[in-house]
Protein backbone atom coordinates (compact mmCIF):
# COMPACT_ATOMS: atom_id res chain seq x y z
CA UNK A 1 0.00 0.00 0.00
CA UNK A 2 0.97 3.64 -0.25
CA UNK A 3 1.27 3.78 3.54
CA UNK A 4 3.76 0.88 3.47
CA UNK A 5 5.97 2.92 1.11
CA UNK A 6 6.40 5.98 3.29
CA UNK A 7 9.54 6.26 5.48
CA UNK A 8 9.04 6.23 9.25
CA UNK A 9 11.26 7.42 12.09
CA UNK A 10 10.45 4.74 14.67
CA UNK A 11 10.18 0.95 14.63
CA UNK A 12 7.28 0.38 17.04
CA UNK A 13 4.00 -0.40 15.26
CA UNK A 14 0.43 0.05 16.55
CA UNK A 15 -0.99 -2.29 13.88
CA UNK A 16 0.07 -5.42 15.79
CA UNK A 17 -3.16 -5.35 17.81
CA UNK A 18 -5.35 -5.91 14.75
CA UNK A 19 -7.41 -9.13 14.76
CA UNK A 20 -5.92 -10.77 11.64
CA UNK A 21 -2.33 -10.55 12.81
CA UNK A 22 -2.11 -14.27 13.76
CA UNK A 23 -2.80 -15.48 10.22
CA UNK A 24 0.13 -17.44 8.75
CA UNK A 25 1.69 -16.21 5.52
CA UNK A 26 1.23 -18.14 2.31
CA UNK A 27 4.17 -20.15 0.98
CA UNK A 28 5.47 -17.53 -1.48
CA UNK A 29 5.10 -14.73 1.07
CA UNK A 30 6.85 -16.81 3.73
CA UNK A 31 9.79 -17.53 1.42
CA UNK A 32 10.19 -13.85 0.60
CA UNK A 33 9.86 -12.99 4.29
CA UNK A 34 12.71 -15.33 5.25
CA UNK A 35 14.92 -13.95 2.49
CA UNK A 36 14.46 -10.33 3.56
CA UNK A 37 14.91 -11.13 7.26
CA UNK A 38 18.18 -12.92 6.44
CA UNK A 39 19.44 -9.79 4.67
CA UNK A 40 18.51 -7.55 7.60
CA UNK A 41 20.09 -10.06 9.99
CA UNK A 42 23.37 -9.69 8.08
CA UNK A 43 23.07 -5.90 8.34
CA UNK A 44 22.01 -5.60 11.99
CA UNK A 45 25.45 -6.04 13.68
CA UNK A 46 26.45 -2.76 12.02
CA UNK A 47 23.04 -1.12 12.50
CA UNK A 48 22.34 -1.12 16.22
CA UNK A 49 19.21 0.97 15.61
CA UNK A 50 17.43 -1.98 13.94
CA UNK A 51 19.04 -4.83 15.91
CA UNK A 52 16.12 -5.40 18.30
CA UNK A 53 13.50 -5.23 15.55
CA UNK A 54 15.42 -7.66 13.33
CA UNK A 55 15.74 -10.13 16.20
CA UNK A 56 11.96 -9.97 16.68
CA UNK A 57 11.40 -10.75 12.99
CA UNK A 58 13.92 -13.61 13.07
CA UNK A 59 11.84 -15.33 15.77
CA UNK A 60 9.09 -15.84 13.20
CA UNK A 61 11.25 -17.47 10.51
CA UNK A 62 9.85 -21.00 11.00
CA UNK A 63 6.17 -20.08 10.62
CA UNK A 64 5.91 -16.37 9.76
CA UNK A 65 2.59 -14.69 10.48
CA UNK A 66 0.93 -11.50 9.36
CA UNK A 67 2.18 -9.69 12.49
CA UNK A 68 5.76 -10.66 11.57
CA UNK A 69 5.31 -9.20 8.10
CA UNK A 70 4.05 -5.93 9.60
CA UNK A 71 7.21 -5.74 11.74
CA UNK A 72 9.41 -6.48 8.72
CA UNK A 73 7.73 -3.81 6.58
CA UNK A 74 8.25 -1.36 9.42
CA UNK A 75 12.00 -2.02 9.35
CA UNK A 76 12.03 -1.48 5.60
CA UNK A 77 10.18 1.83 5.91
CA UNK A 78 12.56 2.94 8.66
CA UNK A 79 15.65 2.07 6.61
CA UNK A 80 14.20 4.03 3.66
CA UNK A 81 14.46 7.16 5.80
CA UNK A 82 17.74 6.24 7.50
CA UNK A 83 19.75 4.65 4.71
CA UNK A 84 23.18 5.28 6.18
CA UNK A 85 24.77 5.07 9.62
CA UNK A 86 28.35 6.22 10.08
CA UNK A 87 30.65 4.40 12.49
CA UNK A 88 33.70 6.46 13.47
CA UNK A 89 36.87 4.59 14.49
CA UNK A 90 39.34 7.08 15.93
CA UNK A 91 43.05 6.36 16.17
CA UNK A 92 43.84 5.68 19.84
CA UNK A 93 46.56 4.09 21.98
CA UNK A 94 45.91 0.44 22.76
CA UNK A 95 43.20 0.50 25.47
CA UNK A 96 43.57 -1.39 28.71
CA UNK A 97 39.85 -1.85 29.50
CA UNK A 98 36.95 -3.61 27.84
CA UNK A 99 33.87 -1.61 28.84
CA UNK A 100 30.52 -3.37 28.58
CA UNK A 101 27.08 -1.79 28.99
CA UNK A 102 24.21 -4.22 29.67
CA UNK A 103 20.48 -3.75 29.97
CA UNK A 104 17.26 -5.76 29.92
CA UNK A 105 13.60 -5.22 29.14
CA UNK A 106 11.84 -7.25 31.84
CA UNK A 107 8.97 -9.39 30.48
CA UNK A 108 8.98 -7.27 27.33
CA UNK A 109 7.27 -9.90 25.15
CA UNK A 110 3.53 -9.73 25.83
CA UNK A 111 2.96 -13.28 24.59
CA UNK A 112 5.79 -15.22 26.29
CA UNK A 113 6.95 -12.72 28.95
CA UNK A 114 10.51 -13.55 27.98
CA UNK A 115 12.93 -10.71 28.73
CA UNK A 116 15.61 -9.43 26.38
CA UNK A 117 19.31 -8.99 27.15
CA UNK A 118 21.02 -6.12 25.36
CA UNK A 119 24.68 -5.20 25.38
CA UNK A 120 27.34 -2.95 23.89
CA UNK A 121 31.06 -3.72 24.30
CA UNK A 122 33.80 -1.14 23.73
CA UNK A 123 37.55 -1.31 23.56
CA UNK A 124 38.48 2.26 24.38
CA UNK A 125 36.32 4.47 22.14
CA UNK A 126 35.59 1.72 19.60
CA UNK A 127 32.38 -0.33 19.71
CA UNK A 128 33.51 -3.89 18.98
CA UNK A 129 30.34 -5.92 19.65
CA UNK A 130 26.61 -5.43 20.18
CA UNK A 131 23.88 -7.95 20.89
CA UNK A 132 20.15 -8.32 21.49
CA UNK A 133 19.11 -11.78 22.68
CA UNK A 134 16.12 -13.46 24.30
CA UNK A 135 16.84 -14.72 27.81
CA UNK A 136 16.62 -18.49 28.25
CA UNK A 137 14.42 -18.32 31.38
CA UNK A 138 11.37 -16.25 32.29
CA UNK A 139 12.69 -13.72 34.81
CA UNK A 140 10.39 -13.27 37.80
CA UNK A 141 11.70 -9.79 38.61
CA UNK A 142 13.49 -6.91 36.92
CA UNK A 143 16.53 -7.63 39.11
CA UNK A 144 16.71 -11.18 37.80
CA UNK A 145 16.40 -9.95 34.20
CA UNK A 146 19.22 -7.45 34.78
CA UNK A 147 21.34 -10.22 36.32
CA UNK A 148 20.91 -12.42 33.24
CA UNK A 149 21.83 -9.47 31.01
CA UNK A 150 24.96 -8.75 33.06
CA UNK A 151 25.97 -12.42 32.91
CA UNK A 152 25.78 -12.42 29.13
CA UNK A 153 27.83 -9.21 29.00
CA UNK A 154 30.45 -10.70 31.30
CA UNK A 155 30.74 -13.90 29.25
CA UNK A 156 31.16 -11.96 26.01
CA UNK A 157 33.80 -9.74 27.60
CA UNK A 158 35.79 -12.69 28.96
CA UNK A 159 35.87 -14.18 25.47
CA UNK A 160 37.21 -10.91 24.05
CA UNK A 161 39.76 -10.70 26.86
CA UNK A 162 41.06 -14.19 26.05
CA UNK A 163 41.37 -13.37 22.34
CA UNK A 164 43.28 -10.15 23.08
CA UNK A 165 45.59 -12.01 25.49
CA UNK A 166 46.50 -14.43 22.71
CA UNK A 167 47.39 -11.39 20.60
CA UNK A 168 49.65 -10.09 23.36
CA UNK A 169 47.34 -7.46 24.90
CA UNK A 170 46.36 -7.59 28.57
CA UNK A 171 43.05 -5.83 29.30
CA UNK A 172 40.70 -5.67 32.27
CA UNK A 173 36.88 -5.77 32.17
CA UNK A 174 34.25 -3.45 33.61
CA UNK A 175 30.57 -4.39 33.19
CA UNK A 176 28.25 -1.40 33.60
CA UNK A 177 24.72 -2.07 34.88
CA UNK A 178 21.99 0.51 35.54
CA UNK A 179 20.30 -1.54 38.30
CA UNK A 180 21.67 -1.00 41.81
CA UNK A 181 19.83 -4.11 43.04
CA UNK A 182 21.45 -6.32 40.39
CA UNK A 183 24.88 -4.92 41.29
CA UNK A 184 24.13 -5.80 44.92
CA UNK A 185 23.44 -9.42 43.95
CA UNK A 186 26.63 -9.61 41.89
CA UNK A 187 28.87 -8.15 44.58
CA UNK A 188 27.77 -10.47 47.37
CA UNK A 189 28.25 -14.22 47.70
CA UNK A 190 25.37 -16.66 47.39
CA UNK A 191 21.74 -16.40 46.35
CA UNK A 192 20.52 -14.41 49.36
CA UNK A 193 16.73 -14.01 49.23
CA UNK A 194 16.49 -14.85 45.52
CA UNK A 195 16.35 -18.59 46.19
CA UNK A 196 15.00 -19.66 42.82
CA UNK A 197 18.17 -18.58 41.00
CA UNK A 198 20.26 -21.39 39.59
CA UNK A 199 23.87 -21.69 40.75
CA UNK A 200 24.94 -21.26 37.13
CA UNK A 201 23.45 -17.76 37.15
CA UNK A 202 25.78 -16.64 39.96
CA UNK A 203 29.14 -17.47 38.35
CA UNK A 204 29.83 -13.76 37.99
CA UNK A 205 29.98 -13.35 41.77
CA UNK A 206 33.05 -15.60 41.86
CA UNK A 207 34.59 -13.88 38.84
CA UNK A 208 34.26 -10.50 40.58
CA UNK A 209 35.72 -11.80 43.84
CA UNK A 210 38.69 -13.29 41.97
CA UNK A 211 39.30 -9.98 40.16
CA UNK A 212 38.56 -11.33 36.69
CA UNK A 213 36.15 -8.45 36.08
CA UNK A 214 34.46 -5.51 37.80
CA UNK A 215 30.88 -4.31 37.88
CA UNK A 216 29.93 -0.63 38.03
CA UNK A 217 26.77 1.48 38.14
CA UNK A 218 25.73 3.51 35.12
CA UNK A 219 22.86 5.95 34.88
CA UNK A 220 20.03 4.63 32.74
CA UNK A 221 20.09 7.74 30.55
CA UNK A 222 23.70 6.94 29.56
CA UNK A 223 23.24 3.20 29.08
CA UNK A 224 23.36 2.75 25.31
CA UNK A 225 22.53 -0.96 25.66
CA UNK A 226 18.93 0.22 26.04
CA UNK A 227 18.64 0.43 22.24
CA UNK A 228 19.01 -3.37 22.07
CA UNK A 229 16.10 -4.11 24.43
CA UNK A 230 13.13 -2.38 22.77
CA UNK A 231 12.04 -1.04 19.36
CA UNK A 232 13.43 2.35 18.47
CA UNK A 233 11.06 5.25 19.18
CA UNK A 234 11.36 9.02 18.94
Amino acid sequence: TQQDGRPVTELASKRLDEENMEEELESTEATLYRSVVARFNYLSPDRQDIMFAVRECAKGMARPKRRDLVKLKRIGRYVMGAKRVKTHMWVQPMPTIISVHTDSDWAGCKRTRISVSGGVARLGNAVIKCWSKDQRNVATSSVEAELYAANLGGMNALGMQTMLKELGHIVSIVVHVDSSAAIGVLQRKGIGKIRHLDVADLWMQTAIQKGRLEVAKIDGAWNDADIATKPLTN
